[in-house]
């Protein structure tokens, strides 16, 4: 199950705002891009990605019997940690005038966490 509700909010909130205005904001609030992709119409689309390395705890569902008869389950933190790679991308076509004008992303909320909290400073 993928959590991207979680912290879509907050990535909307940061990249409404930047719509229609100069790339140099976006650029202020996440820093340089990774990448820029020209498109034959003018448009530039620039794009910031990220790959993070991380370690989470293993969840384990246990099963509870209840009055004898009824088993549940029930999840349990482990001590355990795996690894994990986080990936985040954020997309911005700008147009001619370095406008931005569209946007896209993909990822999840541990994976956006570090570009929603800094589109959301002031």
């Amino acid at each position: 199950m993928i959590l991207a509700g979680c912290v879509e909010q907050p990535i909307q909130l940061g990249l409404e705002p930047l719509l229609g205005a100069d790339i140099r904001v976006a650029v202020a609030k996440l820093g340089n891009p990774n990448a820029e992709r020209r498109i034959l119409d003018g448009d530039t689309t620039f794009i910031w990605d990220s790959h993070i390395q991380a370690e989470r705890p293993i969840r384990k569902s246990i099963p509870i019997i209840t009055n004898g008869r009824k088993t549940t389950y029930g999840e349990l933190m482990g001590e355990d940690l795996i690894p994990v790679k986080l990936h985040c991308t954020i997309e911005l076509a700008v147009n001619a005038s370095d406008k931005i004008k569209n946007y896209d992303w993909h990822g999840t909320s541990d994976d956006c966490i570090r570009y929603a909290r800094a589109l959301m400073a002031k």
